[in-house]
């Protein structure tokens, strides 16, 4: 029985060495009109179950009081549904060179007031269509330098408050004609380096 048992804590300690639980911490900084977290993230599986996001807080700040994330160190192939679950009151995700491969339809579905959102430098290869359903503040989306090749054509749609809008940098094959035609306040509309060889004539038919 004893061997049995040394043997299972054994094969229990491999597995654990090989697959790390995710850890995620803070280091925040207090800059007046926002307060940051500094996001350390070590989820290289993509798993979705942490907890909680650790860390020390300043005196008098609570969760709810981040308005900003900002990458400070590790990886993570998706986007944890913690983060928008413990800082409901995000205003700026910004999620830069994270390794991100996937994003699932609640990654940021807690994140209600969010206004400027980032994930330039991963390796995206997909956004679902109902990604932006509850974030209907955004003004400033980032997502070039990834991997997408096609963009569901709803995916804006209920961005009726989007300003900037920057998706260069990707190798697309698709992109919908109808897929800026609810975005009256867009402004600026950045898409050089994606690889497309005709422009479409139905993009910019509301914009003019």
């Amino acid at each position: 029985m004893k061997l049995i048992l040394g043997a299972l804590f054994a094969v229990i300690a491999l597995t654990l060495a090989q697959n790390p639980p995710p850890t995620a911490s803070c280091f925040y900084q207090d800059f007046g009109i926002d307060y940051l977290c500094f996001l350390n993230l070590n989820n290289p599986d993509g798993f979705d179950n942490l907890t909680a996001i650790t860390g020390t807080h300043l005196e008098n700040r609570t969760d709810a009081d981040v308005t900003y994330i900002f990458r400070d160190s590790g990886s993570t192939t998706n986007i944890p549904s913690i983060i928008c679950s413990q800082f409901p009151n995000l205003r700026t995700l910004d999620l830069t060179n994270f390794g991100i491969q996937t994003v699932a339809e609640n990654s940021i579905a807690g994140c209600t007031g969010l206004t400027f959102f980032r994930i330039w430098r991963n390796q995206v290869t997909a956004l679902p269509e109902n990604l932006f359903a509850s974030t209907t503040n955004l003004t400033y989306i980032d997502i070039d330098n990834d991997q997408l090749t096609a963009l569901p054509e709803n995916i804006f749609v209920p961005l009726t408050n989007l300003q900037t809008l920057e998706i260069r940098n990707n190798p697309y094959t698709l992109l919908p004609g109808g897929l800026f035609h609810s975005q009256t306040n867009l402004s600026t509309l950045i898409m050089d380096g994606c690889r497309i060889s005709e422009v479409n004539q139905n993009w910019f038919v509301p914009l003019v």
